[in-house]
């Protein structure tokens, strides 16, 4: 795929930067996204990919736009605009100092980078994907941008896996997710949660299982009146306030193993 700004130089640029040059294209899903620069993937490829979505759960992806880039790239080190700090603002005996400004738009962590080209020495520094708020731009209200490093994907099911993964997370926090999900499916999950079912064996995977446990109720039927008494061999359900209990990372290394 070769869409968006033309550059001989692979000089990363910041996201905010290159996102507006981008042309947007909307999939018949309502899905929107672009691209930027060569991949092993063809444009017709990622536009199938695209339209994979299905209709029940692409409402969840109105305020997201998904951008295939060859590298996204944390930026180690943004450039921010020193706050002078007051003589009031400093501790007795301090020196005056300064602070970083934050961009009104982005955090500290969302600060990324995008490179217009693949090069090995970037390739070491980029990661799969990368989420940043964008602000307004002329035709594009803010939204937020999922920059997907389609060159370090080496085929059409790499690629398609990494987009899905962000697809599926943004389904599972949208509105839409109570409602397109049947009702067989979520009391599955959960009855699997409540065993102890392995699954997806991964560090994510045990996080968000454990965050479960600690928040949901044992049957997500509004109409039940479950307790811990009736599942005698599933743990209550921790106060997410308190500390993890010492055999928190014991359960995490086994749950991996």
């Amino acid at each position: 795929m070769a869409h968006g700004v033309n550059s001989s130089a692979a000089t990363p640029l910041p996201a905010h930067e290159i996102a507006p040059t981008l042309t947007l294209r909307y999939a018949p899903n309502g899905v929107r996204y672009a691209s930027l620069g060569e991949s092993k993937i063809s444009a017709s490829d990622l536009d199938r990919i695209v339209e994979t979505v299905p209709f029940a759960i692409a409402p969840a992806l109105a305020d997201r736009v998904f951008y295939f880039v060859p590298l996204a790239i944390p930026d180690p080190d943004p450039v921010r605009e020193p706050i002078p700090l007051a003589a009031s603002d400093l501790a007795p005996g301090a020196r005056p100092s300064t602070l970083p400004r934050i961009e009104a738009h982005h955090a500290y962590s969302d600060r990324t980078l995008i490179a217009p080209l693949y090069t090995a020495d970037l390739a070491e520094e980029a990661v799969c994907h990368r989420n940043v708020t964008l602000p307004d731009a002329p035709g594009t209200p803010a939204h937020e941008g999922v920059f997907i490093s389609a060159a370090l994907l080496q085929d059409k099911f790499a690629l398609a896996f990494e987009f899905f993964i962000n697809v599926g997370h943004a389904f599972v926090e949208s509105q839409e997710s109570t409602s397109a999900i049947p009702e067989a499916f979520l009391s599955l999950a959960w009855s699997q949660a409540l065993a102890g079912t392995r699954g997806e064996t991964s560090q994510d995977s045990f996080e968000a299982r454990t965050q479960a446990l600690s928040l949901k109720p044992l049957s997500l039927k509004p109409e039940s009146t479950d307790t811990p008494a009736d599942h005698p061999d599933h743990p209550t359900p921790q106060d997410p306030s308190s500390p993890l209990p010492d055999s928190h990372e014991k359960a995490k290394r086994a749950f991996l193993e």
